[in-house]
């Protein structure tokens, strides 16, 4: 079987370990923490020449011997591309040395032919994907490899008999086996677990497979016309309508959380964070605002996450979820003033001290935070009512209050209306106020003169 890659030359050459500057300076600037995870950051004097910082990753490039530059390839370390540059670097002394881009192209062609013999099948294609998607959050790329592992790459019932989608070969897989399928996935779910029918897994599994198809479209690997899960119809699920919570439900489950966490709903409501992003604020991304009254509200910034993928190794500050969840929010007086006595009581005074913090000091295990905002829930009468409904229920409040499109996406942090769509949720008294207010376009003389007409006697023959 053709495995899927771009051939390279065996390069063993390993960087000579860097010894520590005697000079203090040096150590201090070497020593400088991430502002996102709290640790060491590799600042570009870490870097070999031909190895530069190109947003999140490191770009490394070599010079041959002609002294034409060559590009290598992007790395997500300083020291992955500082390795790679010395293996490159001494490869490329070495006679019959071939550049980079044309291994790169000769690859690309030995797949597009390994491709036409059907010898490039959807799980070594899947598989290929995920290693090339390095923007994937850690426990993004968890999920899609129990899809890939689970139901890409196993055998499913389907109403045809077992199908390994994973086995199919890429040019081979046809509209009626992926939707035979997709039923089949969702099917399974349902028998194991019953939860929402199979429908949610089903459709991820489904997304999943259509953007690797998507993926080898925009390659040139796939004609558009033979992706065989180009359709949306099951990546879709209908949920149901989430609960907008009311002011007193949201101050009453508050109460009932930890007092070093009753803090964090307000947030997630009001402040319109993410659980994570609540989690991961630290008292340098809180700006107060006063004047002579006292406390009149505040800014609030987010510019990181708790995360915890796991995977053993327990919560731990990353980057957020995508380049626009980087905001800034303005948050009521009240709800400021709870976040100064919060800060007194249970804060450091360092700037990069945690506001939320574990009952030892360290990050908040999302699985003790969860399991204490279900019985808060549960005390304050709000059962069913998650953490993340409370960020809808702000949203929706905002909305409410007159926030345009703009502001709810900038509040929210959201880059498509689509998703500001989804946080937006009508109710009764919203279709009365609409109501209300139509009523008082209706203010018109032809329409009172119509109320006349209808309420004045019938004639003999029928008519008014």
């Amino acid at each position: 079987m053709f495995q899927i890659g771009v051939p390279h030359a065996n390069l063993s050459v390993q960087a000579e370990p860097r010894r520590p500057s005697s000079c203090p300076l040096a150590r201090a600037a070497l020593d400088r923490r991430d502002a996102v995870t709290g640790q060491r950051r590799r600042s570009h004097s870490d870097a070999l020449p031909g190895v530069a910082r190109v947003g999140e990753r490191w770009r490394v490039r070599v010079t041959d011997p002609l002294g034409k530059s060559h590009h290598v390839g992007m790395f997500d370390t300083v020291a992955e591309a500082n390795r790679a540059k010395l293996a490159e670097g001494e490869a490329a002394k070495m006679p019959g040395w071939v550049p980079p881009s044309q291994r790169h192209r000769a690859g690309r062609a030995r797949l597009r032919e390994a491709y036409a013999q059907g010898q490039v099948t959807v799980g070594a294609w899947v598989r290929r994907c995920l290693d090339r998607w390095h923007h994937l959050a850690p426990k993004t790329r968890q999920q899609y490899a129990a899809l890939l592992r689970n139901w890409v790459c196993a055998d499913v019932v389907t109403a045809a008999g077992p199908l390994n989608v994973g086995a199919r070969p890429l040019s081979a897989l046809t509209a009626e086996e992926a939707e035979l399928w997709a039923g089949g996935v969702k099917n399974a779910v349902a028998r194991r677990s019953g939860a929402n029918n199979g429908e949610t897994t089903a459709a991820q599994a489904w997304r999943l497979l259509r953007q690797c198809y998507r993926t080898a479209v925009s390659d040139g690997l796939v004609p558009p016309d033979r992706n065989p899960v180009a359709s949306a119809k099951h990546g879709t699920v209908a949920h149901p309508e989430r609960a907008v919570a009311t002011v007193d439900q949201v101050a009453q489950a508050a109460l009932a959380m930890p007092p070093r966490w009753a803090l964090a709903p307000y947030l997630c409501c009001w402040g319109f964070a993410r659980k994570g992003e609540a989690l991961g604020l630290q008292r340098q991304d809180i700006a107060m605002h006063r004047d002579s009254s006292g406390i009149t509200g505040a800014q609030v910034s987010y510019r990181r996450q708790v995360s915890d993928p796991n995977d053993g190794l327990g919560p731990r500050l990353a980057p957020l979820k995508t380049a626009g969840s980087r905001r800034s929010v303005e948050v009521p007086a009240r709800i400021a003033r709870l976040l100064d006595d919060h800060l007194t009581r249970y804060t450091g005074p360092e700037p990069d001290a945690q506001l939320f913090t574990s009952a030892g000091g360290g990050l908040v295990d999302i699985s003790n935070f969860n399991r204490a905002w279900r019985k808060a829930r549960e005390t304050a009468g709000c059962r069913g009512l998650t953490i993340h409904d409370l960020r809808h229920t702000g949203l929706t409040m905002a909305r409410r209050k007159g926030a345009s499109l703009p502001d709810l996406m900038r509040l929210a942090g959201h880059s498509t209306l689509q998703s500001v769509s989804r946080y937006q949720h009508v109710d009764s008294g919203d279709l009365q106020l609409i109501a209300t207010a139509m009523d008082l376009a209706l203010d018109v003389p032809a329409v009172a003169a119509t109320a006349e007409r209808l309420r004045s006697p019938l004639t003999s023959g029928g008519t008014r």
